[in-house]
């Protein structure tokens, strides 16, 4: 998890081979939302959702479904 450019909190993806350099792989993953600022993340055993902990007015998980392509929905 981590800040973008605007310092709103998040969670970023990128690709990981052992010995190479892959920041050039980094993609925002889910949440950077100014009205409910990620506090927390967690995945599933699988990989296959991510469920976000959020601060501001709403205090509800967000589940996000990552489908193999790599797509978010």
């Amino acid at each position: 998890m981590s800040a973008d450019k605007e310092r709103l909190p998040g969670v970023y993806v990128q690709d990981f081979i052992p010995g190479q350099k892959t920041s050039s792989t980094r993609r925002r993953l889910a949440g950077f939302d100014p009205e409910n600022p990620t506090e927390s993340f967690a995945l599933s055993p699988d990989g296959s959702r991510i469920t976000l902990a959020v601060g501001g007015p709403r205090r509800d998980p967000v589940r996000t479904q990552v489908l193999p392509s790599g797509e978010v929905c």
